[in-house]
């Protein structure tokens, strides 16, 4: 799958920042952070630029980032219910693109993510009370069919050996388990 992708990194960690502090090796070190594909270099062509300055569109930040998750394909996808979707980072391709619908449903309030098998990227609204998945090979999004009813589903996770999703349904007080047969 290639060698690991860097979005930040320093020669030397800042002081204080890593862990565990010195002499021990450190494990954990600050990267870096992000707020805007600019921040990733990632860069607006020139066309984007011209009507981004004619219809007077401001430029792209994160509001109020819930979750992030990676892709082995140098995908960075981040929730941002406060702007009604996901923010898709492609640091290999050098391009952003922002993701506030599925299956021509406007997304409301995304908060979590989960990485399914091969190249499923799976995430909540807990707004709308629905399931979604990316694919990120194809690069489609779409609503899951579920055979229960979600109130307010907030956080899930997949079991890669069994195809085992689960839902954390805040609005029922429980979590929900669908197999792969049943979504």
């Amino acid at each position: 799958s290639g060698p690991p992708i860097k979005v930040l990194s320093r020669e030397k960690p800042l002081p204080g920042l890593l862990w565990p502090e010195p002499p021990a090796p450190a494990r954990i070190t600050y990267g870096g952070h992000f707020s805007t594909p600019e921040d990733l270099g990632i860069r607006k062509n020139l066309f984007t630029r011209f009507t981004d300055f004619i219809f007077g569109r401001d430029a792209v930040h994160m509001v109020q980032p819930t979750a992030v998750i990676t892709s082995p394909d140098g995908l960075v996808y981040v929730a941002d219910p406060a702007l009604n979707g996901i923010h898709r980072f492609d640091l290999l391709e050098h391009e952003y693109q922002f993701i506030s619908t599925a299956d021509d449903i406007a997304l409301v309030t995304p908060v979590a993510f989960t990485r399914g098998n091969a190249s499923d990227i799976y995430f909540t609204d807990s707004s709308l009370g629905k399931v979604f998945v990316i694919d990120s090979n194809k690069n489609t999004v779409h609503a899951l069919s579920l055979t229960v009813k979600l109130a307010q589903p907030t956080g899930l996770a997949f079991n890669p050996a069994t195809g085992d999703l689960f839902v954390v349904d805040t609005g029922e007080h429980n979590i929900v388990v669908f197999n792969k047969e049943k979504y």
